[in-house]
């Protein structure tokens, strides 16, 4: 009972700290895209398409009744998000390697990758994604009739942003590596079935985001290296966090940046593939997942630091593995297999 009440009170205060850095975020106003959605604020969605924003939408609009164009609670309501986010993760990882859950958590609610999407009033839709994706995770892992939520949190996150379902093969995948039964089987079905409809519904808007994604003047190829290179200079950014900016020059990475990240690339992928630890596997197989789509339109636009919201968590889980090891060095390999 002692450690439980030392974790929480740990957790409790990695909330505290975190709410204090981004306090300074209440006194910003409204930047870049937040026009956008802001042209319509004052109107509730009149439908909620499969994929969308929809529910993103909602909440921005339920806070203009409150506080009209005042953008600090928009900003407070960010930041609550990330809190609760920070809390799911824990529970989450709890679930799969309690031993990482405090150090994974501490990254993700304090690393700087996350503060784009945290204070750019937009990035709500990133932080609403990440939050039902969690909570469908964390109702997979227990038992019981908590495993309706699963289905309910998958439908929110798909409404939150298009991305959103991306939290079906994430969620499939975790469940497979971390809980093997039979509910498990009919559950990841459900997911997969639920991801064929919404697509079949959405089909009209998938053509056109296909048709619309022709802004690279870049051959396939040229244009998978340089979203990978794009990539890779900001996983850096999870190790030395310095030089960050609102905009990235993709196309000015060097050939040998390119060949160094696409051989980068591979080696991470071999490791995977290899399961000689489940948690990495499960980590980069989730971080593949979470980017895929910037890597399936070729856009003119390359992966920038608010889209790297979802991928953090399967990199904080990582990052967290590699500061328990460095606290706790030599880590038992125990401490990483599956636990449930």
């Amino acid at each position: 009972m002692a450690g439980r009440t030392g974790t929480g009170g740990l957790l409790v205060g990695l909330l505290i700290l975190t709410a204090t850095v981004y306090a300074q975020t209440w006194s910003h106003g409204f930047v870049y895209e937040d026009d956008t959605w802001r042209s319509g604020v004052d109107q509730a969605p009149a439908s909620y398409p499969l994929p969308g924003r929809a529910l993103t939408y909602l909440t921005q609009h339920l806070t203009w009744r409150i506080a009209g164009d005042e953008p600090a609670l928009y900003h407070m309501g960010n930041l609550a998000l990330h809190l609760l986010n920070g809390v799911l993760l824990w529970a989450v990882v709890r679930r799969m390697v309690p031993a990482l859950a405090l150090w994974a958590t501490g990254l993700f609610l304090l690393h700087p990758l996350a503060s784009s999407a945290v204070a750019y009033v937009t990035g709500r839709a990133d932080l609403l994604v990440v939050l039902f994706t969690l909570l469908a995770l964390w109702c997979g892992l227990q038992r019981g009739w908590w495993l309706v939520g699963v289905p309910l949190a998958l439908l929110a996150a798909a409404m939150s942003k298009e991305v959103g379902v991306l939290a079906v093969p994430l969620v499939t995948l975790t469940l497979m590596v971390w809980r093997r039964d039979q509910v498990t089987t009919w559950l990841v079905s459900a997911c997969w079935v639920g991801l064929g409809i919404a697509c079949g519904l959405a089909y009209a808007s998938l053509i056109n985001w296909f048709s619309y994604a022709h802004g690279a003047d870049l051959s396939w190829p040229a244009f998978w290296l340089r979203q990978n290179g794009a990539l890779w200079h900001l996983l850096t950014l999870v190790v030395w966090p310095a030089g960050f900016s609102i905009d990235h020059d993709a196309l000015a990475l060097t050939d040998r940046a390119l060949i160094v990240s696409a051989l980068l690339t591979c080696a991470l992928v071999l490791f995977a593939l290899s399961r000689r630890v489940p948690m990495v596997s499960w980590a980069v197989a989730s971080l593949g997942i979470a980017v895929a789509p910037r890597f399936l339109f070729r856009t003119a636009e390359f992966v920038t630091e608010p889209q790297m919201y979802l991928p953090l968590v399967p990199l904080s889980v990582l990052g967290g593995a590699g500061l328990a090891w460095l606290w706790a060095y030599p880590m038992p390999r125990i401490v990483l297999e599956r636990t449930t």
